[in-house]
Parts: structure tokens; sequence; C-alpha cells
């Protein structure tokens, strides 16, 4: 899946102004986990 810069924004966007507390969009070897309201601790790239 390849998705274009604006087309992560609008998404990223959309996902923010709804209660959504946790988005996983996964297509192949590609994985996006969006959470909100939770702590980070950084992020590993596997």
């Amino acid at each position: 899946m390849e998705l274009e810069f604006n087309e992560l924004r609008e998404l990223l966007s959309v996902i923010n102004q709804t209660d959504v507390a946790e988005f996983t969009l996964k297509s192949g070897e590609f994985e996006l986990v969006v959470r909100k309201g939770m702590p980070t601790g950084g992020f590993a790239i596997p």
C-alpha cells in the first residue's frame, strides 16, 4: 500500500476529529498504528 503525504495528513486529521482511541491500518509489510490519549515511549522500526 502506498499513501501520499496529503492522504496520510487527511487520514490523521479525520482520526483526530473522532473519538477513536486506536486505529490500525495494515497492508503487506506496511503497518500504521495511531493511538490517542496514551503515553508514548517512542517507536521502533523492525
